[in-house]
């Protein structure tokens, strides 16, 4: 449990620093190559830390 919830905030700050440079970039450069990128990666985040969040869910429950 406690490994899950390690691993849960590891992505989960992951993920924003990820998305944050990634917003920075684009601000920065004005690429629209780098919105496509992005799409994919709020998409990508999304089912990762959805199918976490569901993992949390679960392992909390059958506690």
């Amino acid at each position: 449990m406690h490994s899950l919830i390690t691993t849960s905030k590891s992505i989960a700050l992951l993920s924003f620093v990820i998305g944050t440079i990634l917003f920075a970039i684009q601000l920065y450069f004005g690429s629209t190559q780098l919105i496509y990128i992005g799409v994919v990666f709020v998409i990508v985040a999304t089912i990762i830390n959805t199918i976490l969040f569901i993992a949390l869910i679960v392992t909390m429950n059958s506690s």
